[in-house]
């Protein structure tokens, strides 16, 4: 707080006088550029001549570029007494204006079209755009000098630069380079090199530039500033005059004749998330947190990251790091987190903070978060009783089975309006047996087919009997390799909704066919017991194993006459 109070103390005391830009009328001005001239200067192009308005002080006067290096002014006059016979630079503000204001005659001030070593101040070309001070002084020679702001709304001379500003930590100075100029000229906008033969910088013809390291962005409190007068003396290496370190940071402007662009010096952590994007039930999926450092200040204090994640039915989760590595500028580490999609579906929102305990000093406080999403997707599980038992294995070939399906998702709904599609392949078919034909010594297999489909009542569930059939021929042949040209045997359901397939979750996995079993395929007899009551199985089962028996017969008494 000190430091603040001292620097409006001393803001007060330097530049409590203010200044404008006017032409003969009084009427504040901004300066364009003379593309003829190529400079800033009166009655060219545009311009009318002009005159220096000095308020809440008087004395001799000149427009300069200046900065305030800790009190001590590093400037460059940009004006010159026209008066003949003239070999002061200053022009004493002789007329009032009103009860605070007076001002140079237009006749005897003028900006510079020319430099001038012999006068005192020296004179330097307005060559450049920028935004002047107002040197003023009791003395003609601009001893003891003082200094008037002259704001944007009270006159400049219009234009901009480009400038490259790089904090080398090293040395702990700030690199400033101007590669291009824009003037704002009678004939419209013009951009040119710093180094332009003839817009550019000269040292011979006077054509200089003040850059300045300075906390605002006029000029008026700085730690450095130096004169360029050519493209080569680039970069300027301004002093922050500062410790440096990753628990400090100082926001500054590279102030070019008045005009500022702003770097901070300082570290600064740039957090991103990635995640998949999406997962399905009970599947995991890796989150990457990368932390960089997007500062020009190197970090070695310890610090802290977290993340937190939030889902549906109230889920939360927290995990945090402690970044013990260094990062340089532009170094980046990173933190990962297995997210185990086990919970509800819906969106789990994953949220990371870096820095999370604010150790660091760094020029952006607003980018160390960062939010990702994965969506969760449910699974469909198919379930299965075989004789009220929940099982996807029938015990044995060729009996009678009371089955009941349903399905529900991972978050234990029941899907309605379902379509259950059984399909036995190579069973015992009397429409088409399994069959191979050797054909002109190529074995080729007839596989088959049988399907059975029902569907769900209003609350999703079917119940109808299966009969695994018991196709000897993989117990009898099997020494003639019969599977090899006709396939394995299989139970395979398949669910539709709506028309489209339903997707569902066994063994790990996404499948559409989904498997049924038979653990006994002997085919053996076991002892039996006549005690099972079926679905249907009066009405149905029984009569159409009777034709089956009677199309077995037929098909028997044909085959063997």
């Amino acid at each position: 707080m000190k430091r603040i109070i001292l620097f409006l103390l001393l803001s007060s005391l330097l530049f409590s006088a203010y200044g404008n830009i006017v032409d003969n009328a009084n009427t504040v001005y901004n300066v364009t550029s003379s593309v003829a001239q190529k400079v800033y200067a009166d009655t060219f192009g545009t311009n009318p001549d002009f005159a220096l308005m000095l308020c809440n002080a008087n004395g001799y006067a000149g427009a300069v570029y200046s900065a305030n290096v800790s009190g001590n002014p590093v400037y460059i006059t940009v004006s010159k007494n026209l008066s003949a016979g003239a070999t002061s630079t200053l022009v004493y503000t002789s007329q009032n204006v009103n009860s605070t204001c007076n001002r140079t005659p237009v006749d005897q001030f003028a900006f510079s079209q020319f430099q001038d070593a012999t006068r005192t101040p020296r004179v330097y070309v307005s060559a450049f755009p920028g935004r002047i001070h107002i040197l003023y002084s009791q003395n003609i020679d601009g001893s003891n000098p003082e200094f008037a702001a002259v704001n944007y709304s009270n006159g400049w001379l219009k234009g901009d630069y480009s400038v490259a500003r790089i904090f080398d930590e090293n040395i702990a100075r700030v690199n400033a380079t101007v590669s291009s100029i824009t003037f704002e000229t009678d004939m419209g906008t013009i951009t040119r090199n710093a180094n332009d033969a003839e817009w550019g910088l000269n040292s011979s013809t006077g054509r200089s530039m003040l850059v300045a390291l300075c906390e605002d962005d006029y000029g008026d409190v700085c730690s450095d500033a130096v004169v360029v007068n050519s493209s080569s003396d680039f970069p300027a290496r301004l002093s922050v005059n500062q410790p440096i370190g990753d628990t400090v940071h100082y926001d500054r402007y590279v102030v070019v004749d008045g005009l500022g662009y702003p770097i901070c010096i300082g570290a600064d952590l740039y957090v991103s998330i990635s995640t998949p994007g999406s997962l399905s039930y009970n599947e995991s999926g890796n989150v990457t947190i990368t932390i960089t450092n997007i500062g020009n200040v190197r970090i070695t204090t310890d610090f802290i990251v977290n993340l937190s994640i939030s889902g549906p039915g109230g889920y939360y989760a927290y995990t945090n790091w402690t970044i013990t590595e260094t990062l340089l500028p532009g170094q980046s580490t990173t933190r990962n987190y297995t997210f185990n999609a086990t919970g509800q579906s819906g969106v789990y929102t994953f949220r990371t903070f870096a820095d999370a305990t604010d150790v660091l000093s760094e020029c952006d406080e607003g980018n160390n978060n960062a939010t990702g999403t994965i969506n969760v997707a449910p699974r469909r599980i198919l379930h299965v009783k075989i004789d009220d038992n929940e099982t996807y294995y029938f015990p044995m070939w060729g009996y009678p089975y009371n089955v009941t399906m349903w399905v529900t998702d991972s978050d234990n709904n029941t899907l309605t309006g379902l379509t259950f599609r059984i399909t036995e392949t190579n069973g015992l078919n009397p429409f088409v047996p399994t069959q191979v034909w050797n054909s002109s010594g190529t074995l080729i297999g007839l596989k088959s087919y049988s399907i059975g489909e029902y569907g769900s009542n209003s609350s999703g569930y079917a119940m109808f009997t299966i009969v695994p059939t018991c196709n000897k021929l993989y117990t009898i042949y099997a020494g003639e390799n019969v599977g090899a040209y006709v396939g394995n045997y299989s139970i395979t359901v398949n669910v539709y909704q709506g028309g489209s397939p339903v997707p569902l979750y066994f063994n790990g996995s996404t499948v559409y066919d989904h498997p049924l079993f038979v653990s006994n395929t002997s085919c053996a007899v076991p002892e039996w017991t006549n005690d099972k009551e079926l679905v249907n199985k009066n009405k149905y089962v029984l009569p159409v194993y009777d034709w089956l028996y009677e199309v077995y017969s037929i098909m028997k008494r044909i085959a063997l006459p």
